[in-house]
C-alpha cells in the first residue's frame, strides 16, 4: 500500500508561534519571591536552577526582598524543649512551628538567643555534675534546616569555668559575619567576655580591667546597627559593637525632668476604658524598661506610674553613644500609653511603623497597638494560643533566607540527586513564570 503526502495542505498549515521564554533577572525577579522551602525544591529541577539558587547573588537578593516583606518575629517560648513558634504579628496568626534538633543528654532548657538574616542562634543547657551547667551554642538556619555546634567555649575539666550572665547573637555588616557573644565571669580571669566569629570558627576571650557587677542574666534585647543592646540593669543599658568587638556598659536609661513630662502630656494616648474587678491574681513588676529596636535606632519602653503609663522614648545620636566615646546618652520622649487599670509589660516591638505592647491587664494577655505619629492606641485581640506565644520577655525577628553557614550539616536524612524533580513542583513554578509573564507584557 502507497501513501502520498498533500504537499499543498502542509504548506497552509500556519507556522507556530515560538514558546515565549524569560530573561534570566525575569526568572530571578520571580524565584526571589517564592519561599525557601520551595527554592531549595527547585534546585532539582535543572543543573541551572541549582546553580542559580545557590549563587551568593541570589542569596543576597532573597534576604534582601525577605527583609523587606517579612514581618515574622520567632518566640522563645519553646514546646517540649524542641519547638519553637513562628507568629506574624501584624495579622496576630501563628505561621509555624519551627523544630529545633533534639540534642543528645538531659536537657535543662533551650532558649533562643537571638536571629539574624535567617540564622537562629540557639543556647542549650544540659544537667550535669560540673559545679556549672554545660551550655551548648547552636547557629540554625530553619527554612534550611541546617545547623551546626559551635566549639566549646572552655574546658569543663579544669579550672576554666565560666558563670554565663548574658549572651548575644548578630549579624557585623562591615565583615559580613555572624558572631555570638558571651558575657560572664571566667576562672581564674574574672569578670570577661568572649566572642564567637563565624568567619575564625573560634572564639576569643577578653578580659575586663575591672568587673563589672550587677548584670541582669538573660539575652540582649536587640541588634542595630551592628551593635546589641539591652539591659544592665533598670537603670543603665549596655551595648556591644560586633565590629570592634568591645563591650559598653555604661549608657544611662533617660530620666524624667519637666520638659519631659510636659512632651508626654501633650502626645498621650489613652487605651479604651476596661473593666476593673480590683482582684488581680498576677504580680506587678514596678517600673519595667525594655530595649526595643525603632526606625534602625535604639528606643526603650518603660512602664512607670504605679504601672499605669506606659512611655517610649529614642535614643539620639546612638551610634557615637553606643561605642562608648564618652557621650552622654541623650533621649527624646516620643509618646505615652495612659491605660486605665495598672498592667504587666511583657516587652515591646515595632512593626510597619506602630508599637506593639505585650501587656496584661485584669489577668488577661493582650496586644496594645500604638501609632506615635497620630498619637492612637487600641487593643488587638488575640487568640489564647496566640497570647500565649506573643508573652514573652524577649522575641526576635525572623526572616526566611538561603543563607548556609560553613559547618552547616543537613537536619534531613533524605538526599537527593540533581535531576530528579516532583512534576507538581515543576507545574507550579511553570505556572508562576508564565502568570508573572503575562502580568508584566500585557
Amino acid at each position: 500500500m502507497v501513501y502520498f503526502l498533500n504537499y499543498t495542505r502542509l504548506l497552509a498549515v500556519p507556522p507556530v508561534r515560538p514558546i515565549p521564554t524569560l530573561s534570566k533577572d525575569l526568572i530571578i525577579e520571580i524565584l526571589i519571591r517564592v519561599p525557601v522551602k520551595s527554592l531549595v525544591q527547585s534546585q532539582l529541577v535543572c543543573k541551572a536552577w541549582l546553580s542559580l539558587i545557590n549563587h551568593p547573588a541570589f542569596v543576597k537578593s532573597q534576604l534582601r526582598h525577605a527583609l523587606s516583606t517579612q514581618p515574622h518575629v520567632i518566640s522563645p517560648k519553646v514546646i517540649k524543649h524542641e519547638t519553637f513558634s513562628l507568629l506574624d504579628v501584624d495579622s496576630r496568626q501563628i505561621v509555624a512551628h519551627l523544630k529545633f534538633p533534639r540534642p543528645r543528654g538531659e536537657v535543662t532548657s533551650v532558649t533562643i538567643v537571638g536571629s539574624a538574616n535567617g540564622i537562629v542562634c540557639v543556647a542549650v543547657q544540659f544537667k550535669t555534675t560540673f559545679p556549672v551547667r554545660i551550655t551548648d551554642i547552636y547557629l540554625w538556619n530553619p527554612a534550611m534546616r541546617q545547623s551546626k555546634l559551635l566549639p566549646s567555649l572552655f574546658d569543663y575539666e579544669s579550672a576554666d569555668i565560666l558563670s554565663l550572665r548574658a549572651l548575644g547573637f548578630g549579624y557585623d555588616e562591615v565583615d559580613h559575619d555572624f558572631k555570638v557573644v558571651v558575657f560572664g565571669v571566667l576562672f581564674p580571669l574574672g569578670t570577661c567576655y568572649a566572642v564567637y566569629s563565624d568567619y575564625r570558627n573560634a572564639w576569643r576571650h577578653i578580659s575586663l580591667p575591672e568587673p563589672i557587677r550587677a548584670i541582669r542574666a538573660g539575652t540582649f534585647d536587640v541588634c542595630v546597627n551592628g551593635f546589641l543592646c539591652g539591659m544592665r540593669n533598670k537603670y543603665v543599658m549596655m551595648s556591644f559593637d560586633l565590629n570592634q568587638e568591645v563591650l559598653n556598659c555604661a549608657i544611662k536609661f533617660p530620666v524624667m525632668n519637666l520638659a519631659h513630662a510636659q512632651h508626654f502630656r501633650n502626645c498621650a494616648a489613652k487605651l479604651p476604658v476596661i473593666n476593673d474587678d480590683n482582684d488581680h491574681d498576677y504580680e506587678l513588676d514596678g517600673e519595667i524598661t525594655h530595649v526595643i529596636a525603632f526606625n534602625n535606632s535604639v528606643a526603650v519602653v518603660m512602664l512607670m506610674e504605679s504601672n499605669k503609663k506606659i512611655n517610649f522614648w529614642t535614643l539620639d545620636d546612638g551610634t557615637t553613644c553606643l561605642r562608648g566615646r564618652g557621650l552622654e546618652a541623650s533621649w527624646t520622649p516620643m509618646l505615652s500609653i495612659v491605660l486605665t487599670i495598672p498592667a504587666s509589660l511583657i516587652y515591646g516591638y515595632f512593626s510597619n511603623g506602630n508599637l506593639q505592647l505585650a501587656v496584661v491587664m485584669n489577668d488577661v494577655k493582650m496586644l496594645v497597638s500604638c501609632n506615635a505619629d497620630k498619637k492612637e492606641a487600641r487593643i488587638a485581640p488575640l487568640s489564647v494560643k496566640m497570647a500565649d506565644d506573643l508573652h514573652n520577655r524577649v522575641i526576635f525577628k525572623y526572616t526566611e533566607s538561603l543563607v548556609s553557614l560553613q559547618g552547616f550539616t543537613d537536619m534531613s536524612a533524605k538526599t537527593t540527586n540533581v535531576g530528579k524533580y516532583s512534576k507538581p513542583l515543576l507545574v507550579l513554578v511553570s505556572l508562576c513564570c508564565l502568570l508573572f509573564f503575562n502580568l508584566s507584557f500585557s
